[in-house]
């Protein structure tokens, strides 16, 4: 009587038959099947997700009263939440620096009422670049010698910004430039300077 080791030798474990085996086994690999499949999906689904752009500074422009988020890249949705850097290996106060947008009441509807000598403030890395409207012009956007030519060939110390004229669905390009006029620290900076700011932007 009991429980003792001869006793536990002597009890047999009933196996399932053959044909429920071969069963459990084919539902197994169903399930691993259908858990590969889910894995490659994640990996399709994660290679579309778009990369997230960083707030990289502010625009500030007195004149139309606007202060601008700026984004690492010029494309949707950044450019209907503030500016984006069309060429992004750009280096502001070196090179010439290329700013997009929509010309949504928000952002540069207002672009076009810039005249020449107006000021254009940049906070990046806690510097403000401040830089003087030296031409205003309209561009075509697919033309060549117009907006491929201010962004690819100028390498000086300037800023253009450019939005749609008179809606989002025309070829027309208002493009303001100006040239940098001096770079100074946030910090050290004259209080109306700092007050073009607000803290979101650095």
């Amino acid at each position: 009587g009991g429980l003792n080791r001869e006793n536990l030798l002597n009890i047999q474990i009933p196996l399932p038959s053959l044909d429920i085996q071969q069963k459990i086994v084919s539902e197994i690999e169903v399930l691993e099947a259908k858990e590969k499949e889910a894995k490659e999906e994640v990996e399709k689904q994660k290679e579309k997700i778009e990369p997230v752009y960083e707030l990289v500074g502010g625009l500030s422009i007195p004149k139309i009263n606007k202060q601008i988020k700026l984004y690492e890249k010029a494309i949707e949705p950044y450019i209907s939440m503030g500016a984006g850097y069309e060429i992004p290996d750009r280096i502001m106060g070196k090179d010439n620096v290329v700013l997009a947008g929509h010309d949504s009441p928000e952002l540069f509807e207002n672009l076009v009422q810039l005249e020449m000598g107006d000021k254009m403030f940049v906070l990046e890395n806690n510097q403000v670049f401040i830089f003087e409207v030296n031409s205003i012009f309209k561009a075509e956007e697919d033309n060549v010698h117009d907006l491929k030519q201010i962004r690819e060939n100028q390498k000086e110390p300037m800023l253009t910004v450019y939005t749609c004229f008179g809606g989002q669905n025309t070829p027309i390009r208002t493009v303001v430039q100006g040239v940098l006029k001096e770079e100074v620290s946030i910090e050290h900076s004259d209080k109306r300077i700092q007050q073009l700011f607000t803290t979101e932007h650095y």
